[in-house]
């Protein structure tokens, strides 16, 4: 009898297992098919390594796939201008995340929202958002999405105020040395790009130059992503 339920346990616990890793497979699929974009697979990585800590549940990857789907969806809606669509959706998505205690892409989340309300000139708003996405930043949340942050914050403070160069440039050297340190090289080129234009306008293109050649030079020939495009579209713009 007791090997009979030890039994029984173990094919159970290996039925849940598969379950769960299933499960997980799909959540990654999907999401990476609706946003093909950088940021989900950074955040995702993260989200593996906290797995692997600490292994999640079915119901907890489950609800990180439903909510990464909504607020994926949203994010497209925002890129054809349906601001106000997008912003409520993304939102929505954040308090489920946090309802169901799916902390650790919320940085990514706000991000996204912040972006939308920026789009819509609501930059005070956006601002608001990441700086409180920074300032809660910690295992709980993960840290792969805090280079991108220090990244909108600096880009944020120069649309509100043109004089806040140095800030800005502050934050954005942060944001690459964030992601230098985690091996981000997507997010280290989108900071990269964004301080090699803001050094354009400060008429400092050698610096500029110096700063983003070699960056680019990682990505193979053939790779053709919106941040690579703009990369090489601020590279021409120095020469």
């Amino acid at each position: 009898m007791a090997a009979s339920r030890r039994i029984g346990s173990g094919l159970t616990s290996a039925a849940y297992a598969r379950h769960r890793d299933r499960q997980q497979r799909f959540a990654y699929g999907y999401i990476g098919l609706i946003a093909p974009r950088a940021e989900v697979a950074e955040a995702l990585g993260s989200a593996r390594d906290r797995r692997c800590q600490s292994g999640g549940g079915p119901g907890v990857w489950f609800s990180l796939y439903m909510i990464l789907s909504r607020i994926s969806r949203a994010r497209a809606i925002g890129d054809l201008g349906r601001l106000g669509e997008a912003r409520a959706e993304i939102a929505l998505g954040i308090d489920e995340a946090r309802r169901n205690g799916v902390g650790f892409m919320l940085p990514m989340m706000d991000s996204w929202l912040a972006d939308m309300h920026a789009k819509a000139g609501e930059n005070e708003r956006a601002l608001s958002i990441v700086e409180a996405a920074l300032a809660n930043i910690g295992d709980v949340t993960g840290r792969s999405w805090e280079s991108e942050l220090h990244r909108q914050r600096a880009q944020i403070l120069v649309a509100l105020n043109p004089s806040k160069v140095r800030e800005a440039e502050s934050h954005l050297k942060k944001s690459i040395e964030v992601a230098r340190g985690q091996s981000a090289r997507s997010l280290e080129l989108r900071a990269a790009t964004s301080l090699a234009e803001l050094w354009r306008t400060q008429g400092r293109p050698d610096e500029a130059r110096a700063l983003l050649e070699p960056i680019c030079r990682w990505f193979d020939e053939g790779a053709e992503t919106a941040d690579l495009r703009r990369a090489r579209d601020a590279q021409s713009a120095l020469h």
